[in-house]
């Protein structure tokens, strides 16, 4: 009775066979996860392939075995897909193994079976559609499910803590069974151990046909593998919970630092309203905070230096670049409090307007020294700011650097605009080390630890550190023999990172960036040549000067860096220019001999 039910219903087992597998391998694609720390995600791709085309096969079965329907092209599209799906289970089955026993065989061994394979069934003259599923489809199942049982062995811990665990045992069981079915109990043929063991001694056997232990192997092997695919959603979770836990660490630390900051800082509106200080501000001007919230910038600044900020338009200026200058606040009890300002644009990000942020330098210690620094009391303010905020800003920009990395991991590929964003904030942590590098050297007086150096080696090591973009062409017509010189190898790396990177800004992306070198006589040239927007004439003889910079978010001082290297070097730096056509720099060394 339960044999002729089964067999008169047996179309409906191979829809439910093939449907199984099907669902499994559609699932598996529709929820592969990318940047997983499972290295088991990075093939679960080929367990989703055996499924579809292991599907298509038991669904194409249906017209052979029940409505027997045959013919050579019909049975040839049968084999095709069950070789295929058997392959990709395999090759599954060998790369699982791999994750936990490393001197498990490689991929050749997958070939050497294809081939043997396609040998016999060439020279075989009985039903190929077996030699499918003795070669490849035995072993391929069973060492899956080894590599189910191993995988989840080696890693108990990580998914006991997701709760897929069982999933892993289920599934290996299934599959060794699986194996068992599918690779041992074929159709009948007139060979060993065909004869003996097939589908029809095993109905014999237990009364209900294979295919039946089939589709249940099948539908346990699909439930196991859909609530294993649930793991990667939650260690998606997890990672985004972590994530949120260092964003929040970040902030606090964040605003420790800004508590921290020697100098009167204020944040205003573009309504000049002070909108946020620090604890420095109000104990030097003698306001509270909230006193200091909605107050005017003006109900800070002399009266007769009024119409002078209002007349240079400060806050708009700010806009286009940071602006330094001097001026004397008006504390509570109106004391003056001279200090060196720089009033700097926050820009505007989502939900949210652009302010202006204002970093005052109390400047009462250093008055007396303004006559003997002329030009650099600005750089000595900041070399204060410099010295107090570059160590803690370089390790949280390092902390910055490390989430965009994990952020453009786990979701980069799958959100667009997320990795646009992820690329900009990149862009400002490299930007931001530069200008802490650039100011910390700028405010420190270093002896030069000098030895006999390759200046084409410095050249070439500098180019590689600087991010160069793909449309930038780069000529590089350096010397082969050593170009000789006495120098600091530090000082001159910073010195063409300086002058390359303002190539690059000047280029916006897009050009060509010659790099040439020569000897003439006892002297060393370098000639670094671009054709991006150039520098106005009016511009020329500021350059050099710290704190110029045409850039909106320049600090000026990277052209004053470059020609104090080249001054401690006993060298010569010169810069030609023309608006729009591009700039030429030349430096030159003295060489020395062996």
């Amino acid at each position: 009775m339960l044999i002729t039910f089964f067999i008169n219903n047996l179309d409906v087992v191979f829809f439910f066979y093939g449907l199984a597998f099907f669902v499994m391998g559609v699932s598996i694609f529709m929820n592969l996860p990318r940047d997983s720390s499972f290295k088991v995600s990075k093939i679960l791709w080929l367990l989703g392939l055996f499924g579809i085309f292991h599907g298509i096969n038991a669904w194409l079965d249906i017209f052979t075995v029940t409505r027997d329907y045959k013919s050579q092209s019909w049975d040839l599209i049968r084999i095709v897909f069950s070789s295929i799906s058997f392959i990709f289970l395999f090759e599954f089955g060998r790369r699982l193994m791999k994750l936990t026993f490393k001197k498990f065989p490689n991929k050749w061994i997958t070939f050497a079976l294809i081939a043997f394979m396609g040998l016999c069934m060439f020279l075989s003259k009985h039903d190929v559609s077996i030699l499918s599923r003795y070669i490849l489809g035995f072993p391929g199942a069973f060492i899956s499910a080894l590599g189910f049982f191993s995988y989840c062995k080696g890693k108990s811990e990580e998914l006991k803590e997701l709760k897929v665990f069982n999933y892993f045992l289920f599934t290996a069981f299934a599959m060794a069974f699986y194996s068992v079915l599918a690779g041992i109990i074929v159709s009948k043929a007139n060979f060993f151990p065909a004869f003996y063991i097939n589908d029809e001694s095993f109905l014999k056997f237990m009364l209900v046909p294979v295919q039946v232990f089939r589709t249940l192997c099948a539908i346990i092997i699909t439930w196991s593998v859909l609530n294993i695919l649930k793991m990667f959603s939650i260690e998606i979770t997890v990672n985004l919970l972590k994530s949120k836990k260092l964003a929040e660490n970040y902030m606090v630390e964040l605003k420790n630092i800004i508590s921290s900051i020697r100098d009167i800082l204020l944040i205003i509106d573009l309504d000049n309203k002070i909108i946020q200080v620090n604890k420095v501000a109000c104990r030097v001007l003698g306001y509270t905070e909230e006193e200091f919230i909605g107050l005017s910038i003006y109900n800070l600044v002399e009266k007769e230096e009024i119409d002078s900020i209002k007349n240079r338009e400060l806050i708009k200026l700010s806009k286009i670049r940071p602006i330094n200058f001097e001026l004397n606040l008006i504390a509570k009890d109106n004391k003056r409090v001279p200090v060196l300002i720089t009033f700097s644009l926050i820009k505007a990000i989502e939900g949210k307007s652009a302010n202006v942020l204002c970093v005052a330098k109390d400047m009462r210690e250093l008055k007396n020294l303004k006559k003997k620094l002329a030009d650099s009391e600005k750089l000595a303010a900041m070399g204060k700011v410099a010295n107090v905020l570059g160590h803690e800003f370089r390790n949280q920009l390092a902390v910055m650097k490390l989430s965009t990395y994990f952020l453009k991991m786990k979701y980069g590929d799958n959100d667009e605009v997320m990795y646009k964003h992820l690329n900009l904030v990149d862009e400002r942590i490299l930007e931001s080390n530069i200008i802490i590098e650039n100011i910390l050297s700028f405010s420190r007086t270093k002896k030069l630890d000098l030895k006999i150096i390759d200046l084409g080696g410095i050249i070439m090591s500098s180019i590689v550190k600087v991010q160069i973009h793909d449309e930038i062409d780069v000529i590089t017509e350096i010397n082969k023999e050593p170009l000789r010189i006495e120098g600091d190898e530090i000082q001159l790396n910073r010195l063409f990172s300086n002058i390359l990177i303002n190539s690059l800004h000047a280029m916006e992306g897009k050009g060509q960036l010659i790099i040439t070198t020569s000897v003439v006589n006892c002297e060393i040239l370098v000639l670094i040549k671009d054709n991006g927007v150039g520098i106005k004439k009016e511009d020329l003889n500021h350059i050099f000067e710290p704190f110029f910079t045409t850039k909106s978010n320049g600090t000026g001082i990277g052209l004053a860096i470059a020609q104090n290297i080249v001054k401690l070097h006993r060298g010569e730096i010169q810069i030609k220019s023309e608006f729009g056509k591009g700039t030429e720099v030349l430096i030159k060394f003295l060489r020395k001999d062996k």
